[in-house]
């Protein structure tokens, strides 16, 4: 703005002239060196915000869930039920580990199983929506849900 070489006493601050200072803008392209730089800031914070979102999307998804539960899981048909559930689906149930005491104790005296299991997604999207499906089966079925947890 130039003020402070206006207002000095003894002179000390000088500019050089405007029509000085447009010629050097034009002879050395200045305002089109400062557009291609505000132009690559920008661009820059675009993709640090589309970033910042595509990781925040991704921590919301959930592509794997570990489940355990315990029941009647064989008299009951849980695992025919779940496929049933989810055959249609993209997602599936991996490492299916049952756990029984004995199998006449499940049937003849009515001994809990406990199963583990993952429900995975086969599109790497989110599973949420087929979760609930699974949940609601082993809801109807008296089946207890002992833990759950977001799985890699």
């Amino acid at each position: 703005c130039s003020t402070c070489a206006t207002i000095c006493p003894t002179q000390a601050i000088e500019f050089p002239t405007r029509e000085l200072i447009q010629k050097i803008e034009k002879e050395h392209k200045i305002l089109k060196i400062v557009r291609q730089k505000a132009k690559m800031k920008k661009t820059k914070k675009a993709f640090e915000e589309a970033r910042e979102m595509a990781e925040k999307t991704l921590l919301s998804v959930v592509t794997a869930v570990e489940l355990e539960i315990t029941g009647h899981l064989g008299e009951r048909r849980i695992l025919l039920k779940l496929y049933e559930a989810i055959k249609d689906d993209p997602c599936d149930i991996i490492n299916i580990h049952i756990e029984t005491p004995t199998l006449k104790g499940c049937w003849n005296e009515k001994a809990p199983s406990y199963a583990k299991f993952k429900l995975v997604s086969t599109e790497y999207g989110d599973i949420k929506p087929y979760l609930e499906k699974v949940k609601k089966v082993l809801h109807e079925n008296e089946i207890v849900l002992v833990s759950e947890r977001k799985a890699a």
